[in-house]
């Protein structure tokens, strides 16, 4: 993901030194193969390579830096880093259609633990249409609402270690791999809700 301008910055209304960003951006894509599954068990039954061009999606979307003592907090905890901001990513995908009223597909998302530009771990949400068409721009103005329903999703879905109803996405080109829920807590919680302490970050489970 390729920032372009930032069009908007503010900081996060329950965390000072967080700054949400509304901005330009390109969305660079390549397709390198594809797996067979049983739709039954999920069992990989065969895995075919593809030779396919790179694809860009020039659009506006919404973008978070994680400040670097919640960083460190991450990385100081048991699981996966990387994991983790994936989990946040597409549950933060999962309630945005609730707070913003649209579709799964309407937005794609994008985790990195180091974004050359940002400096730091970055989260984006962005339009699905070339130029966007207002759906990162809702999200940002209603950001705070969006991350108190997604730590929301989190704490309440019943699952150990995520299930399609919070963090897993059928449109993930990885296979949904890596996902840490348990992690995807700590920094959720954190920008939902700061004052909650981190050992209640973690999400209940049947």
């Amino acid at each position: 993901m390729t920032i372009g301008r930032d069009i908007d910055t503010k900081p996060l209304a329950t965390r000072d030194d967080v700054t949400v960003h509304f901005a330009d951006v390109t969305r660079r894509k390549r397709v390198t193969g594809f797996q067979r599954r049983d739709h039954r068990t999920g069992e990989i039954l065969s895995e075919e390579s593809l030779d396919l061009p790179e694809t860009t999606l020039s659009t506006r979307a919404l973008y978070v830096t994680l400040p670097p003592g919640l960083k460190r907090l991450m990385q100081t905890m048991s699981g996966s880093f990387e994991g983790g901001l994936h989990a946040v990513r597409y549950a933060l995908v999962a309630t945005f259609r609730l707070v913003i009223l649209c579709d799964r597909r309407d937005v794609g998302s994008v985790s990195t633990m180091d974004h050359l530009q940002a400096e730091t771990s970055a989260l984006f949400i962005y339009d699905s249409y070339r130029g966007g068409v207002g759906l990162a721009r809702n999200g940002y103005e209603h950001v705070e609402k969006l991350f108190q329903h997604t730590w929301e999703l989190l704490a309440d879905c019943g699952c150990s270690d995520g299930c399609p109803a919070c963090i897993q996405s059928p449109h993930c080109g990885q296979a949904n791999e890596p996902l840490d829920k348990r992690l995807a807590a700590a920094p959720t919680m954190a920008l939902a809700d700061p004052s909650r302490q981190a050992d209640d970050a973690t999400p209940k489970s049947d």
